[in-house]
């Protein structure tokens, strides 16, 4: 889509992509995990996620990520996910693999996916594993890009960087690279839901984080992008990305929400139709969020490297118009790697 289609998705606030958490279960035990640790959450029933994706498809609705927990612990999963490509959602699944054997990657070929994401954390057992707490996880994660693979199904490898892996990301590179899969890498370790920062120990420092960025495992730093950004920001501009917008979260049991990590409920789909949350007046209190209120980041000299997510704000410190304090670290690194690179570019022209 192009950019000018997108602002146009944006501005009518069409709910473009639509992540649907179908189960907060998993059969893994993460220690960097966000869900709380109480996975008892109801969950709609399988007529209920239908009238759901109904719904979606009337809201103008074309992409549908299905996630969790785990997807494949529900029975229903192809029940569901087949009847979101009747519907022509243009569907992606978030999974750890560990199901998949052959027959459940027969059924995911027959849903021709966009892509399956699997999450790896570590290219050997013993590290993968160990981040788990289950062990074979890993083989079986592997075993199943492999069944996936042989379809020819398009797979990304999805690693959360943390104090365990960082330190052996070119591994991870190394084994996407055998595979002949893409990778992607994300430092965002977070809290959990219910408030608790015991992930908040696996992540990474200042110093890891100048490195992959250094690397270019990262969006890279554009020196004039982000140079013109700080001068030119209008102070009535949204600060929201597409959260609310042009994506939503369905929780397992209905709640939806503005995305993953902006876990503020705009409704209940069990409860009032989509359309009707998504033009209430909490829907659009999100949507209208502005630098005008961040009272502390519109005066920062960070702010045009800076990638502030208003839902880690709120998780993290309590306040979804405060700082973010880990983004506060990456706009440091972004900054400091922009400055060398221009020191470097103005001695190249001398």
């Amino acid at each position: 889509m192009s950019i000018s289609a997108l602002d146009k998705v944006r501005d009518r606030n069409i709910p473009l992509n639509a992540l649907i958490e179908l189960t907060h279960r998993c059969n893994l035990r993460c220690c960097h995990c966000y869900l709380p640790a109480d996975r008892s959450l109801e969950e709609l029933h399988t007529c209920q996620f239908k009238e759901v994706l109904d719904q979606l498809a009337d809201a103008g609705t074309l992409f549908i990520t299905f996630s969790g927990g785990e997807v494949f612990l529900r029975d229903d999963f192809f029940e569901i996910a087949t009847y979101a490509r009747e519907k022509n959602f243009a569907i992606s699944i978030l999974t750890n693999g560990t199901l998949i054997d052959e027959w459940v990657a027969d059924r995911i070929e027959s849903l021709h996916p966009l892509s399956v994401e699997i999450s790896i954390y570590g290219a050997d057992c013993n590290l993968h594993d160990g981040i788990t707490g289950v062990p074979d996880s890993f083989d079986k994660s592997i075993n199943a890009i492999r069944f996936l693979k042989e379809r020819n199904i398009e797979i990304e490898i999805k690693t959360s960087l943390m104090k365990q892996n960082v330190d052996r990301y070119e591994e991870i590179i190394s084994l996407a690279d055998r595979l002949k899969v893409k990778y992607e890498f994300n430092p965002g370790i977070s809290p959990k839901l219910d408030g608790s920062r015991i992930p908040l120990a696996y992540r990474i420092d200042e110093h890891e984080l100048l490195k992959i960025f250094s690397d270019q495992l990262l969006n890279p730093v554009t020196i004039e992008t982000d140079e013109e950004k700080y001068h030119r920001l209008d102070q009535d501009e949204l600060i929201m990305c597409g959260a609310g917008r042009t994506t939503c979260v369905i929780s397992p049991s209905g709640d939806i929400f503005p995305c993953i990590v902006l876990r503020i409920p705009i409704g209940n789909i069990s409860k009032q139709p989509f359309s009707e949350v998504w033009h209430s007046f909490e829907a659009e209190k999100i949507r209208d969020m502005n630098y005008c209120d961040l009272k502390i980041c519109n005066q920062c000299e960070l702010l045009a490297y800076c990638e502030r997510c208003p839902g880690i704000a709120l998780l993290e410190d309590g306040d979804i118009f405060g700082p973010a304090r880990f983004f506060c670290k990456i706009a440091e690194v972004r900054r400091s790697i922009n400055e060398g690179r221009l020191v470097r570019i103005n001695q190249e022209r001398r």
